[in-house]
């Protein structure tokens, strides 16, 4: 394939009438984008495609395996409809399926049927999809498709901009690396968490999950996977970028729109490029340079249907424009991009099967509540117990050498407990954050008095309480976070018995002491401060009301957890 020969850029900064916002043509370009995509969608079901009854006709009867095939068969030959047709036959046969391979089966057939709607720009079908065969996959003794899976989770959170999730489900991935050894799966996680890291304006981690996937890759031949040498420049191109040496990640992104074409990649793999070479020209005050590459990538991605990479770069020359001051062609933008991106973007879709997630992962959490209660019930209990039988034994104690030698070992087991104590509490704390982001999912929905309203007024609390520190104010107040939300108290509280299922004091008692559990731990940053200052930096006027909500929230005191959280450090150097 003949390379494209990339625009000659010049630093002429005088604006230029924007073209898409005086063709007719290209007005309704949008919209009959919009419409082939769903169409393309419908067409996808093909149960009652008159042209495909003979191929479910001959499914029957057939091994799932067989049919899986089959199906991976068409999917290479670029025939979507018809993998999709056999894939969903498979995964009909997911309640009846009892042998190991059928489900095994099953699970595969979710994955790739889920991989056609994802790159169709159907997230939220998508991960309906990856959710029904991840449950199916966990069921089998064969779980080398787990990390797969969390790949897929992470890519539609990606896609969503909920990149603390993606982060949560790639590196869940990248933990599976020993368990499911799969080289191929495992670069794409670093790459993954390196590119989601950028979005995230991360610099630090972002490097470091590209040198980290740099290592992986070096035992793997160009030859066997040719987009590994694509990613080495791409990723180590948007990592210049974030250290502001654009001219040193332009030189390294101009040459992989020719090897993508010439290697025969993905039409994203270029559309990409062209994006992150307008946002660097963007970024450098070169108005033409960066409109010239806009247009080649709305070109390429409305030629090839990258209805995502569309999407979002017209969101992208909404903000452009915006900065620049040009408020007609910014709103041009951003009605395009609102229109497409309702269409791309199916937020009560991607809501729906989010919730479906967080109610079968509650499920799960419960079970280890439940498990890790019992024990730390029974780890006190024989606290208790070896503490008795101590008191009993020093009255007596004659000889002080044996005295000396039980003390030794009762602080020796104190000391293990209180180590195996701060890892449950630990667990138990990001488990409860789970649990309280699902119930107030589901609260929410469930509640008498749930509307437009409510919903918005949950989001502004959640983001003042998890973006600001305003909670770590003594003076913090109901009313305090009511008027930050522009609401009233008796709305904002009954907003937190709602969707959070506790009141004021104690919603705000838990984000104090996570807080605190934090600081106590940074020896870099309040190191040198006392623990009575850790708890007023939190918001706590008064040290008893500190450590009694410390004990009643960790199980722990300050001071006990700060101890054992250094031990665990020192032993793990």
């Amino acid at each position: 394939m003949t390379a494209q020969k990339p625009p000659k850029e010049k630093h002429a900064l005088k604006p230029k009438k924007e073209k898409h916002a005086l063709k007719p043509k290209k007005r309704n370009m949008l919209r009959t984008l919009i419409l082939f995509f769903a169409m393309t969608l419908a067409t996808m079901s093909m149960a009652a495609d008159d042209r495909y009854d003979s191929l479910m006709k001959a499914a029957v009867g057939k091994p799932s395996v067989q049919i899986l095939e089959e199906a991976e068969k068409a999917a290479k030959q670029k025939d979507e409809r018809k993998a999709m047709v056999l894939y969903m036959v498979v995964c009909n046969r997911s309640r009846t399926a009892t042998t190991e391979q059928d489900k095994t089966s099953c699970a595969l057939a979710y994955l790739r049927s889920g991989d056609i709607y994802y790159w169709r720009g159907h997230y939220a079908k998508a991960l309906s999809l990856y959710l029904q065969g991840h449950k199916i996959c966990e069921s089998t003794e064969e779980k080398r498709k787990i990390i797969e899976f969390y790949k897929c989770f992470g890519n539609v959170y990606c896609m969503f901009k909920d990149y603390a999730q993606a982060v949560k489900y790639y590196e869940r991935g990248y933990e599976l690396r020993d368990q499911y050894p799969d080289p191929v799966i495992t670069y794409r996680l670093l790459n993954n968490l390196c590119h989601t890291f950028y979005l995230m304006g991360d610099a630090n981690n972002a490097t470091r999950y590209y040198r980290l996937a740099q290592q992986h890759s070096r035992h793997m031949s160009e030859r066997q996977r040719p987009d590994f040498r694509f990613y080495s420049s791409f990723y180590l191109a948007i990592i210049n970028k974030m250290n502001h040496r654009y001219d040193q990640a332009i030189a390294l992104l101009r040459p992989l729109v020719p090897f993508a074409q010439e290697k025969h990649l993905p039409p994203r793999y270029i559309c990409g490029v062209y994006e992150e070479i307008y946002k660097i020209f963007d970024l450098k005050g070169d108005i033409d340079s960066t409109r010239r590459y806009v247009d080649l990538c709305l070109t390429t991605a409305e030629k090839t249907r990258q209805m995502h990479m569309f999407t979002e770069t017209l969101g992208e020359m909404s903000k452009i424009y915006a900065r620049r001051g040009d408020k007609k062609n910014a709103d041009l933008y951003s009605r395009r991009y609102r229109a497409a991106a309702d269409s791309t973007f199916n937020q009560d879709e991607f809501n729906k099967a989010k919730t479906q997630q967080f109610v079968y992962e509650m499920d799960k959490v419960d079970k280890d509540i439940a498990a890790l209660t019992a024990e730390n019930d029974s780890r006190q209990e024989t606290i208790r117990l070896q503490g008795y039988m101590l008191c009993g034994g020093l009255a007596l104690l004659l000889v002080v050498s044996v005295l000396l030698f039980m003390v030794y070992r009762q602080k020796q087991r104190l000391k293990h407990s209180y180590h195996d104590l701060y890892a449950i509490n630990q667990r138990l704390l990001d488990m409860q954050q789970q649990l309280d982001e699902a119930k107030s999912a589901m609260k929410y929905k469930s509640s008498n008095l749930a509307d437009d309203r409510k919903q918005d007024l949950i989001k502004a609390i959640a983001h003042i309480m998890d973006s600001t520190l305003e909670y770590a104010d003594p003076e913090f107040s109901l009313e305090r976070l009511a008027s930050l939300t522009g609401s009233n108290s008796k709305y904002v509280s009954q907003a937190i018995n709602d969707g959070y299922g506790k009141n004021f004091s104690n919603f705000v008692n838990e984000y104090r002491i996570r807080l605190a559990c934090r600081r106590l731990t940074d020896d870099e940053h309040f190191g040198n401060l006392t623990i009575r200052s850790i708890g007023a930096s939190v918001g706590y006027k008064s040290n008893t009301s500190f450590v009694g909500c410390f004990r009643k929230i960790t199980g722990m005191t300050p001071s006990e957890y700060q101890r054992t959280a250094r031990e665990e450090s020192e032993e793990s150097v």
